[in-house]
């Protein structure tokens, strides 16, 4: 039996506008999917200071914050929005002394990290690009010792690596020290899998000036398959 063309074609948009139906946002979702690229530096506005929590006598005390940059590239006819994207970290890596690997330092149950809105999600625009605070340099909580970082003068200038977590809706700052450190950064979102990146940061300086020195603070951000067999993770 032969059917004439308008009933077949009928017949095929007939299934298409079904499938839509059904499949519809999932079918976008794959033809519009956004694409991402991260960034950092070592200038505003990767690189900020900002007034602390912590009172002294001389007023609040001032910290750094080290951003990551998260942007929409451009993917077939246009650019969709990123929703719900969320950054976590459940481990952090360190390089002591003469070593040629990163070993483990700490093991974390899965952690947010906080945007520049200071919340744990983030509708990420495609001409609105948005920021995560990985790091921040502040005063430690521990007494320095002699190789950590007391002024010429005497004074207390004990500047370490600090990473701002949100957990049970409470800010908290984990101490790194100084050094050289890897953190895995693991980004998520509605409409993309799950992606992880590595940030080496290397901080060795007494105040927040020195950032600006190549020798006190370095930063790099790489994806995750340029670390194969550089870690030595715990079993």
């Amino acid at each position: 039996m032969e059917y004439p063309i308008p009933a077949i074609v009928t017949s095929l948009l007939t299934l298409l506008l079904a499938a839509i139906a059904l499949f519809g946002e999932r079918i976008r979702g794959w033809i519009f999917k956004p694409e991402i690229s991260l960034k950092t530096g070592k200038v505003e506005p990767y690189i900020q200071n900002e007034d602390g929590e912590t009172e002294s006598e001389e007023g609040a005390d001032r910290i750094q914050i080290v951003r990551v940059l998260v942007k929409i590239s451009k993917r077939f006819l246009f650019r969709s929005p990123l929703t719900n994207c969320k950054v976590f970290i459940d481990k952090v890596f360190e390089k002591r002394s003469n070593a040629e690997k990163f070993s483990e330092l700490k093991n974390l149950v899965p952690t947010n990290l906080l945007w520049h809105t200071k919340d744990t999600k983030m509708d990420i625009m495609p001409d609105l690009p948005a920021y995560f605070e990985v790091v921040v340099i502040r005063k430690s909580k521990l007494e320095p010792t002699d190789n950590t970082g007391k002024a010429e003068d005497g004074s207390r200038q004990n500047y370490v690596m600090h990473i701002p977590t949100y957990r049970l809706e409470k800010l908290e700052y984990m101490e790194l020290g100084r050094g050289t450190f890897l953190i895995p950064i693991t980004l998520c979102g509605e409409k993309i899998k799950s992606r992880k990146y590595y940030l080496e940061i290397y901080w060795d300086g007494k105040n927040l000036n020195d950032t600006r020195s190549e020798s006190n603070f370095r930063i790099d951000l790489h994806e995750c398959d340029e670390y194969k067999g550089k870690i030595i993770e715990e079993k």
